[in-house]
């Protein structure tokens, strides 16, 4: 369906399985799941999301597209728990995001595009501590960033504007 005339965010999803084969792709886990997903926002005329159901399997290359107001920001927030769903529930891998958010967390690993900590640390800085805030202890953090990143610690340097604040970067 064309973006312009989705209205929810489940009329506007793209995927593309990795072998081709139903059948086998069917059997690969699910990796985000959600059920009756809902989320309707103070004062609001109508749910954000409404009762969505979605399963993203393993090896999975899924788009979720829509105008403004579709719910997917909102979708995307409920299932890096930014956001509390008002009903349904959600998963990353097994894990509820509702009743075990810092687990959840630490298997999604997600940093958002937009900055939420301090507009002046560099991509490595930022690694680091999204790891801390998501309870991934400090040895470990720092280890995943390095290999990210393949900081100066690495014979071959730092990655290229990993040691740059992204705060002036272009979005698209």
């Amino acid at each position: 369906m064309p973006t312009s005339q989705a209205t929810h965010v489940e009329d506007a999803v793209c995927r593309v399985a990795p072998t081709g084969d139903r059948a086998a792709d069917a059997q690969r886990p699910a990796i985000i799941r959600t059920i009756e997903l809902c989320k309707t926002y103070a004062g609001a005329t109508g749910p954000a999301v409404d009762r969505l159901n979605l399963e993203i399997r393993a090896g999975e290359i899924f788009g979720l597209l829509g105008p403004n107001g579709a719910g997917k920001t909102t979708t995307a927030g409920m299932l890096t728990t930014r956001v509390v769903p008002t009903s349904g529930r959600a998963f990353i891998g097994d894990i509820d995001v509702v009743a075990h958010p810092a687990l959840a967390k630490q298997l999604s690993g997600i940093v958002s595009q937009q900055n939420t900590l301090d507009r002046q640390l560099t991509v490595r800085e930022n690694l680091y501590f999204h790891g801390r805030l998501f309870g991934i202890n400090a040895r470990t953090s720092r280890r995943t960033r390095t290999s990210c990143c393949n900081d100066s610690s690495s014979p071959t340097g730092p990655a290229p504007r990993s040691t740059h604040c992204p705060v002036a970067w272009h979005n698209g």
